[in-house]
């Protein structure tokens, strides 16, 4: 499995966003070099 890459400033559209847990968000987000990435 390869390991996580870190990305940091970088302009992203949200696409998506699903509740976790009482207090937490997950966001599927679209960047122009990474592409579709889940955070």
């Amino acid at each position: 499995m390869a390991a996580a890459k870190r990305i940091s400033d970088e302009p992203a559209y949200v696409l998506h966003s699903y509740d976790w847990s009482e207090s937490s968000l997950i966001l599927e987000v679209f960047c122009r070099r990474q592409g579709r990435v889940a955070l």
